[in-house]
Order: C-alpha cells, then structure tokens, then sequence
C-alpha cells in the first residue's frame, strides 16, 4: 500500500480524529474500477498532534503519526489510530 501524509494546521486532536474518520468512510464508499471490477478500497491512518514539549523537531511529529499509523494495520486495518 501507499502512504501519504495530510497536515491540518489549527487543529484539535479531536477534529484531526473526525477528519481521519471521515476520510476513511469517504474512501470505503467510493470503489473504483479495475480489469476484474469494481473494488473498494480501505484505509488506515495514524493520527498525532504537534506538541512541543514532546516534539523538538517536525520529525519527531511524523515519527509519532506513523507509529500510530502502524498500530491501526496492526489492530485489523481500515481504522484511524489517533495518539495516546
């Protein structure tokens, strides 16, 4: 699978949740044609807020999205996985 990351700047760790969420019902609703039909897709997402007295560098931060990111393929896929 793809990876891709989408930053909303102004935002709580709550709305960046629902957005996530939203995203992924967006996704599974919408199939797409293939040679053997349609398909749908699912996604999974990690889901971090920037803090700085935890995250010196904006590595840090995207380091913290994808470990949620791999605690959703872990926890059965097709899910948002927001921070702790």
């Amino acid at each position: 699978g793809e990876e891709f990351g989408l930053i909303l700047c102004g935002n709580d760790l709550h709305s960046a949740i629902v957005t996530g969420e939203r995203l992924r019902q967006a996704i599974g609703q919408s199939p797409f044609a293939t040679r053997g039909g349609e398909v749908s897709a699912t996604i999974s997402a990690g889901v971090a807020q920037y803090d700085v007295s935890v995250h010196r560098t904006p590595l840090e931060l995207i380091a913290a999205a994808d470990a949620r990111l791999y605690e959703a393929k872990r926890s059965g896929r097709n899910r948002v996985c927001p921070q702790s």
